[in-house]
């Protein structure tokens, strides 16, 4: 077996619990422009760095709501910055058919099952299954092939003075390491990699799942 068949194997045997480390994420409301679990969205985040073995972890005080940093040192000779924001739209006045921080776990075809919730998309859902996807790597290999720089902060729902000196506090970070890579989620009818270039600055690498592929995790 190889080094990825048995981190796959790991992944597909923690399924529950990854659906469910991503359902209690789904489930904390987050709204910036209503002030709504900010600091608590902020709070979980913290931990999720905590469990994943990150030495440090810092909640960042501004002005407005704060920001989140960490770091996992592996001992590795390259560094990656990994930004996200913790934050999701408001849900007033939208037709939804299921409570939007429920993260109710239902059939929607044609996939077996879905999980509907503000943020399941953009961007929570990719961000706690890029972490289950670290804590896998771990767990199998006790490492990571690079360290990681973790920048989380809520400005990209409420794009105030704030958010964008945390940007910039960002992109100094940046200097100072190899890459950054913020997962986004993308769905295609087929497997192929997608380069974007000029998005507040980052080189995204989208990596497009067939939805038979999408189903074999999803069942």
């Amino acid at each position: 077996m190889t080094l990825r068949e048995a981190i796959h194997r790991y992944i597909r045997s923690h399924r529950d619990e990854h659906i469910e480390k991503l359902r209690e994420y789904l489930r904390q409301p987050g709204i910036s422009a209503e002030n709504l679990g900010i600091r608590e969205s902020a709070e979980l985040l913290m931990r999720f760095y905590r469990d994943l073995g990150c030495q440090e972890v810092e909640l960042v005080e501004t002005d407005g709501h704060p920001g989140v940093w960490a770091v996992l040192d592996v001992g590795a000779p390259k560094t990656l910055v990994n930004y996200c924001m913790y934050d999701v739209q408001p849900v007033a006045g939208q037709p939804w058919t299921h409570d939007p921080f429920a993260a109710d776990l239902v059939p929607q075809p044609p996939f077996p099952r879905v999980v509907i919730a503000r943020g399941a998309y953009n961007s929570r859902g990719p961000y706690r299954f890029w972490l289950n996807a670290l804590e896998s790597v771990l767990a199998v290999t006790g490492t990571l092939p690079v360290n990681l720089m973790f920048i989380a902060e809520r400005w990209v729902e409420r794009a105030d003075v704030a958010g964008w000196l945390t940007i910039l506090l960002a992109v100094l970070w940046i200097l100072a390491v190899n890459f950054g890579i913020p997962p986004l989620p993308v769905e295609g009818e087929r497997i192929f990699p997608q380069l974007s270039l000029a998005i507040l600055g980052w080189l995204l690498i989208y990596q497009y799942r067939a939805p038979e592929e999408i189903r074999r995790y999803t069942a």
